[in-house]
C-alpha cells in the first residue's frame, strides 16, 4: 500500500473499526487513530474495561464522546 493510499484511509473524519478495543494494542490504535480526528467504534465484551477505554479514547479525540462509540 502506497503512503498516498494510506493517507486517504486513516484521514480525519474517516470512521475506525477496533476489534479488542478494550485493551493492548487495540485501545492503543484506537487511541491514535482518535488523535488524528477519526471517528473511533470500539468493539469488545462488555464490561468496565470497555468503559474505560471509551473514556480514555474520547479524552484523546479532538470531539470528544461524539466521535467514539463502544459496543
Amino acid at each position: 500500500m502506497t503512503n498516498s493510499r494510506l493517507s486517504q484511509i486513516v484521514a480525519r473524519g474517516n470512521v475506525a473499526v477496533i476489534t479488542g478495543a478494550a485493551s493492548g494494542i487495540g485501545l492503543a490504535a484506537a487511541c491514535r487513530f482518535a488523535e488524528l480526528g477519526m471517528k473511533v467504534v470500539l468493539a469488545d465484551r462488555a464490561g468496565s474495561a470497555l468503559d474505560e477505554s471509551e473514556h480514555a479514547v474520547a479524552a484523546a479525540a479532538p470531539n470528544g464522546s461524539r466521535d467514539v462509540l463502544a459496543i
